[in-house]
């Protein structure tokens, strides 16, 4: 069986799918089962064995639905793994962690392109795979073949396979949030909700309204810059923003920097620019304008769009 239709029976939606009412139980359920699949399938002798790494694919109705209960979510994951391995231990006394952290990563897609073909992610339909440990960390190349727990399509169970990750090279990560948790020898359970990668490096946040909802970038990059809708990058240090005003802003119309030295920030227009009713001169030709960017502070851009700049610094 060719990797693509392989993928298409691990993929495509159950007929019986759930309805859109998904909950955090039902997330925390999805996780545990997985988890419990793969310590089952991967466990041997004494020597138990369990998934350090979950990737959790999520259709954007339900990334967004669940999104503020992630930390939540993934300290009740942490601790149910927990129980499993106390559970476990009794059959498979060795207990061995292949990484010292365990590694969640949320990833938000309305669908998986591979060779032309769009699989479709369905409402109350998380797709879950879980590795000994995270690959994206190390040298693994991407295009190896790697063994990962994932539930066939038409069935609860979830099973083992063996798939060639560049499968997924094609698709489009519209969001992603990622949890590295420190392992606990002891398997004591974590207390803390446990804050996310993006937390931890965030320098500020950007914001702006669009059809009634908040549209937040968060800046993790030390440079970024603002574009409207039609930049085709998707670099993590490009803000696209996304509405009917967006025809007014130019790719690479605002740049905002951070200086790690003196902890503050700057901004550059390269076309209409206001920050708190101030008009900011308009570098073009190499004649670069910087001015200085307060920690809280009004952007109008291309003389429509709204946004807010917050650093959490």
């Amino acid at each position: 069986m060719k990797v693509f239709t392989q993928l298409k029976y691990y993929l495509l939606p159950k007929k019986n799918k759930k309805s859109s009412s998904f909950s955090n139980q039902d997330l925390l359920d999805e996780l545990s089962a997985c988890f419990n699949q793969n310590l089952k399938d991967e466990s041997f002798a004494d020597t138990m064995l369990f998934p350090m790494s979950l990737k959790v694919f999520l259709h954007p109705g339900d990334y967004s639905n669940r999104k503020d209960a992630f930390p939540v979510v993934v300290r009740a994951a942490v601790n149910a793994f927990y129980d499993i391995i106390k559970q476990r231990s009794a059959v498979y006394p060795n207990v061995t962690n292949i990484s010292t952290t365990w590694n969640f990563r949320f990833i938000e897609s309305d669908s998986i392109i591979i060779e032309d073909d769009s699989i479709p992610i369905e409402m109350g339909e998380p797709h879950i795979m879980a590795h000994l440990f995270d690959r994206s960390s190390g040298n693994e190349s991407s295009s190896a073949n790697t063994k990962v727990t994932m539930k066939p399509r038409n069935s609860n169970v979830y099973e083992s396979r063996t798939i060639n990750m560049s499968v997924f090279s094609n698709m489009e990560i519209l969001s992603e949030t990622i949890f590295p948790i420190k392992f606990d020898d002891k398997l004591n359970k974590l207390s803390d909700i446990p804050v996310s990668q993006e937390e931890k490096n965030v320098l500020a946040e950007l914001s702006y309204n669009y059809l009634n909802k908040i549209n937040k970038f968060r800046m993790v990059d030390e440079t970024i810059t603002i574009s409207g809708k039609n930049d085709i990058r998707k670099d993590s240090w490009v803000m696209k923003i996304q509405s009917e005003t967006a025809d007014t802003i130019d790719n690479g119309h605002v740049q905002i920097k951070f200086d790690s030295a003196q902890k503050s920030f700057s901004i550059v227009a390269f076309g209409n620019l206001r920050v708190n009713e101030r008009n900011i001169p308009i570098s073009k030709d190499g004649d670069i304008t910087s001015v200085p960017l307060s920690r809280k502070a009004k952007l109008l851009i291309g003389g429509s769009q709204i946004v807010e700049f917050e650093s959490k610094l």
